[in-house]
């Protein structure tokens, strides 16, 4: 059974973290958009992402049903184009209701970022104690962002300044997360101007 992190948001949109059962790493995300309607949640664009490795995406295309209990649970199944079907299922956490302090944020985060077009490990992200978002692409491209409280999270749109790379030039807006227990960083929204859905997922290491 692999560990999941489940982030489904108000505007429909859903991400689902995967890790490897061995080393507990995120290993690929399930994203997508879908309709919430009595407690059933359908979604017919959802795709299945790698987070590993550096270069094109490795997509899999995938529908996904669910039953949702508001602040109780989210559990369903994902059915691949092969007919494949993986079943979950999950419990809410509250911790997500809290707005954390830009000092519990602050530090060094290292992790992979994915959409439809690339995947990429070893990015470098580094919170400052205002909020001030700095990094780098592997190629040394840098991604400079600031963090703005909104509601129980924070938002941040992360530019991407130079260099040659398939980002660069281009940005992210998304809803950033912190699941404080396991000190890991979520990122989730799309690609400025576009309905591309992109996450950013890191590990803090100080």
């Amino acid at each position: 059974m692999r560990p999941l992190t489940i982030l489904l948001q108000d505007d429909g949109s859903y991400f689902i973290v995967y890790s490897d059962p061995a080393s507990g790493n995120p290993s690929g995300v399930i994203l997508g958009t879908g309709t919430l309607s009595n407690g059933s949640f359908a979604s017919t664009n959802g795709l299945d992402l790698a987070l590993t490795g550096v270069g094109g995406q490795l997509t899999n295309g995938v529908t996904l049903s669910a039953s949702y209990a508001e602040k109780s649970a989210f559990n369903g199944n994902v059915t691949y184009t092969d007919n494949r079907v993986a079943t979950f299922t999950s419990s809410y956490n509250n911790a997500y209701e809290t707005l954390p302090s830009l000092s519990t944020l602050a530090g060094v985060y290292t992790g992979s970022i994915a959409n439809k077009s690339v995947r990429e490990d070893n990015i470098v992200l580094e919170i400052a104690a205002d909020g001030k978002v700095t990094g780098h692409l592997t190629c040394g491209c840098a991604i400079a962002a600031q963090l703005q409280a909104q509601g129980s999270a924070y938002a941040a749109t992360l530019d991407f300044k130079s260099g040659s790379h398939p980002l660069s030039g281009k940005s992210f807006g998304g809803n950033v997360y912190l699941d404080s227990a396991a000190k890991r960083l979520y990122i989730v929204g799309k690609m400025t101007g576009t309905e591309d859905r992109v996450v950013f997922v890191g590990t803090k290491s100080s």
